[in-house]
Order: C-alpha cells, then sequence, then structure tokens
C-alpha cells in the first residue's frame, strides 16, 4: 500500500508538469494503456517520458516485480493522458543499473524513477546529472543523494531516529543493532550512534551479516552472548530439577518458567512459554486455552459441530471476507486429546478436507468414551505454514 501512495504521489506530479494520458512500455515499445497492452499507441506531442529502472531478474527480482505492479496499478488509477512508463531491469546490480539508465536515456526517458539501492542510484547519477535528467530513487542510502537525485523513501537516519525514539520513550535505555554489511548497515549504525550520543541511552553492541544471507542464528548467538547465558541458566535449571525431584512443588513452577524463558527460543520453549498456565502440577487443567499450533495463516473462523453420529461428526466454519481463491487449498489438521490420556495428542489424519469446503468429516473411531477435546487448524499446501488452532469439546458416549 505504502508504494502504491508513492506511485500516486508521481502520479500527481506528472499532472503538474501537463500530462494527460497514461501509457506503459517495455523495453522501448509503447503501448496504450494496461488494457490494451499488446496494440502500439502513438505519441503527441506533449508525451512524458518516465524510465522506471527496477530489478526485474536477480537477487532483488521479488521486489522489482512488486514494484512494477504497483506502478502499473497507479498508473491505471490515474488515468491521466501522455504519461509514458518505461520499464527496464537493472538485473540486481550497480552495472545493470548503468545500463538501464543508459538505455532510458537513448529512448527519451525525461524523468528516471529507480533504481532500488544506492550503490546503484550512484552508478546512474553522474550520467543522469549531466543530461539534466532528475532521478527520483527507491534507495533509502543518504550518501547517493545529491542535485537532481531525490528519495520517495525515508531515509536510514530518520527510521532509525524515530525507532530509538520510540523505543526510549518507552523506556528502553539499551540497544543493539543486526545491520547488514553495506552502506545501509553502515548508515544505519552511525545513525544510532549518533541518535544515543549525549542521552542516557546507549548502543551496546552491533553486529553485521551479509545481505546475501539467509540464515541469522550465528552471528545472532554471537550478538547475544548465547554460550555464556546459556551455561547459567542449564546450571539453574539443574538445580530445580534435582529439587523437583524431591518432590518441592515450587521448583517444578521455577522450572517450568525458567523453561519458558530459555535463550535460544526451540519448539518446546515456545510451547512451554505459549502453555505455562494452562498447567498445574499435576496435569492439565484447562484444555480450552491450550495452544497446540501457532502460525500466520487465517484462522477457522466460526468453527461449530453440525452433526454427531456415533463416532462421524461433521464439523464446519466460516471463511473470513478475502478474494476469491485465496487459501482455498489449505488442508485441515484436526488434533484430539482424550480425557485421562491429555498427554498423548491423536492426530486424526483420516480428516481430509480443504479451507475452501467450509466443512470437514471426521471418523472417531478407537477413541474411548468421554470428553474429547479437538484443536483444529490450516496448513498450507506445501506443509511449511499453520494458522493458529481454534477448540471445541465434544462427548463421545460408549458403544455398548
Amino acid at each position: 500500500m505504502q508504494v502504491f501512495k508513492k506511485f500516486c504521489a508521481l502520479a500527481v506530479a506528472s499532472l503538474l508538469i501537463g500530462c494527460r494520458s497514461s501509457s506503459v512500455t517495455t523495453n522501448g515499445e509503447v503501448y496504450e494503456h494496461i488494457s490494451d497492452i499488446d496494440e502500439a499507441s502513438f505519441e503527441t506531442p506533449s508525451s512524458f517520458r518516465v524510465g522506471v529502472l527496477l530489478p526485474l531478474s536477480g537477487d532483488a527480482a521479488r521486489y522489482g516485480q512488486g514494484l512494477k505492479q504497483a506502478a502499473l496499478m497507479a498508473l491505471e488509477d490515474m488515468n491521466n493522458d501522455n504519461l509514458i512508463l518505461q520499464f527496464y531491469d537493472t538485473q540486481s546490480s550497480p552495472e545493470g543499473a548503468e545500463e538501464a539508465a543508459e538505455n532510458a536515456i537513448r529512448q527519451k526517458a525525461q524523468m528516471i524513477i529507480g533504481p532500488l539501492t544506492g550503490t546503484s542510484v550512484r552508478a546512474i547519477s553522474d550520467e543522469t546529472k549531466a543530461r539534466g535528467i532528475p532521478v527520483v530513487a527507491f534507495s533509502t542510502d543518504s550518501g547517493a543523494l545529491q542535485s537532481q537525485v531525490y528519495t520517495l523513501g525515508l531515509l536510514v537516519e530518520e527510521q532509525v531516529n524515530r525507532i530509538i525514539g520510540y523505543a526510549a520513550a518507552k523506556g528502553r535505555r539499551n540497544f543493539a543493532l543486526l545491520v547488514p554489511d553495506n552502506s545501509t548497515g553502515i548508515a544505519a549504525a552511525q545513525a544510532a550512534v549518533k541518535t544515543t550520543a549525549g542521552s542516557d541511552a546507549k548502543v551496546i553492541k552491533i553486529a553485521f551479516y551479509s545481505p546475501k544471507s539467509t540464515d541469522f542464528s550465528e552471528v545472532i548467538r554471537q550478538m547475544s552472548d548465547y554460550e555464556r547465558r546459556s551455561a547459567g541458566i542449564n546450571k539453574e535449571k539443574n538445580r530445580l530439577k534435582a529439587l523437583a525431584q524431591k518432590g518441592d512443588t515450587e521448583a517444578a513452577k521455577a522450572l517450568r518458567r525458567l523453561a519458558a524463558k530459555d535463550t535460544a527460543m526451540n519448539g518446546y520453549n515456545l510451547f512451554v512459554k505459549q502453555n505455562i498456565y494452562v498447567f498445574n502440577e499435576r496435569t492439565l487443567f484447562d484444555p480450552a486455552r491450550l495452544l497446540l499450533v501457532f502460525g500466520t495463516l487465517p484462522p477457522m473462523n466460526c468453527l461449530e459441530l453440525a452433526e454427531q453420529t456415533g463416532r462421524r461428526i461433521v464439523l464446519t466454519w466460516k471463511n473470513s471476507l478475502e478474494p476469491a481463491g485465496v487459501r482455498a487449498t489449505d488442508r485441515v489438521g484436526v488434533v484430539a486429546l482424550c480425557e485421562g490420556k491429555m498427554y498423548s495428542p491423536l492426530w486424526l489424519d483420516k480428516a481430509v478436507s480443504y479451507r475452501q469446503e467450509q466443512r470437514v468429516a471426521v471418523e472417531l473411531e478407537g477413541l474411548p468414551a468421554g470428553t474429547v477435546h479437538l484443536y483444529c487448524f490450516f496448513v498450507s499446501a506445501d506443509g511449511t505454514a499453520y494458522s493458529p488452532g481454534s477448540y471445541l469439546c465434544i462427548h463421545l458416549k460408549s458403544d455398548v
């Protein structure tokens, strides 16, 4: 949405320079309007060409493609005359950006939007400045800005100042930074040190990571002094465990609380942290509050028991107001906990259904008579994402 608004701001600026129609081009070929993209259009003397430099391939392609779609949406929405957008691929590199800018200039771009990074902006600025072509970049690197080079985003320094200012207002005084090992990261680190200088807030640690890295676990372990802190926690755990084994209930409580505050959040720690208040010394006493599944997918809304015939039940739910087809293929998952066997969850894998169906039939054969606690959720098609669980309690009668 923010990107969309920025492109709308561009549309307003285009109005100010007298543009009246909108068209889109790729690789220098001009097309009238998005809906007529297969039909070549014509230029008028008042046409205003804007070269849009984006990483449409390479490491940053997903960002570039997203920005391109936002530009097309803004172009369609403004519906004004004589504005022509020409898209050029920077190939996610400064060299690609330089080549893209040369192509845009050769094809008579009167203004350039992009590129995405500070290094790419620096690569094109000498040529655009020499030609008198203004550049409105997506970069937040203040070092890349100069005469006729502007930015659409908040500068790194502005972002850091606001974040630290807000955190300090909430009583936070010590700050640690994990930033990319590039000009943006250096600018962020410098801004943080400058912002905290002369105040009771301070930057206590700065760690840099490779911009191409996808695994931050090791640098975070080093940054958080994990080994030393975990050694202290493990020592306290062993002490409490020895007391708990001798029947000390207070030590058992303290041990569970400590598990929830471990220095690294593995699956066990996360489960304990989320569920520490639904267990007592002996058992799970509040099944309705038990969180078996955590996730970011949309949940199973308004879960109800629609039908129960013997050991067969039908559950229904309502989907949220999303566009048709969104998350339609998420699979249904059902886990059961039976009274008396509260530490033995059963995955009812024969319950096959999908979000779009809004109902699932569940066979409960083999489950004992009595109270059964059901935890229902959605799983993405590739099995990597989950929704929060929804709870339902039912009672099974004896077969006799």
